[in-house]
């Protein structure tokens, strides 16, 4: 994995089953100013398409309306909904470990400017908060 993608993308380690990962990634989602629109289990989704090598995981999708409404007001911004709303992915390794990620919005606040940074900042924040009540912070 590149130096890159290791700064915007933080993955750590769960001390709780799969399930339970999942679940915890759900709840604290409401308790940081979030909400989840939607849950992927990606695995299922590959397995239905012939792919039965795919371990499990899952992508819990976090959506801030008070950031994306602050992003998207500029239609200069709108290509940013490639991001939104932002997954949450909770996946097991080849050794069976269950891992939680995101993006590091904290660093990538630092490539814009205006409504966008402040947005970002806002979210780095409450995806912080939100990793730490699953534990994994």
């Amino acid at each position: 994995m590149s130096l890159m993608t290791k700064m915007m993308l933080e993955s750590r380690s769960s001390r709780f089953d799969f399930a339970d990962t999942v679940t915890k990634v759900q709840e604290a989602a409401s308790e940081n100013d979030w909400t989840v629109p939607q849950v992927l289990d990606l695995q299922g989704h590959y397995h239905h398409e012939g792919r039965p090598e795919m371990r499990r995981a899952t992508i819990v999708y976090y959506c801030s309306t008070k950031a994306g409404i602050d992003i998207t007001r500029d239609d200069a911004n709108k290509p940013m909904l490639v991001m939104m709303p932002t997954g949450v992915a909770v996946y097991e390794t080849s050794s069976g470990e269950v891992r939680v990620a995101n993006m590091n919005f904290g660093l990538m606040r630092h490539m814009f400017g205006g409504e966008v940074k402040k947005a970002l900042s806002r979210s780095a924040r409450n995806m912080a908060k939100a990793m730490a009540a699953v534990g994994v912070a």
